[in-house]
């Protein structure tokens, strides 16, 4: 069974909040919350959010330590 870290990994390309939220459980204006508080790890694509499904990833494992 793969976990959730595993899962996102598995996505393969950079995830919008919209993809990310629910994946997370999250809204998503409670993940630009975050990600503007520097919580989670993301990156600008111009003017968009986007954010690295293996930083994501290790983000999680981190968190589950």
């Amino acid at each position: 069974m793969n976990d959730l870290a595993s899962k996102i990994e598995e996505i393969g390309h950079a995830l919008t909040a919209t993809e990310l939220g629910p994946l997370l459980a999250l809204k998503r204006t409670a993940l630009y919350q975050k990600t503007k508080a520097g919580t989670i790890p993301s990156f600008k694509l111009g003017t968009s959010v986007r954010y690295d499904p293996y930083r994501i990833a290790d983000w999680l494992r981190a968190r589950s330590r």
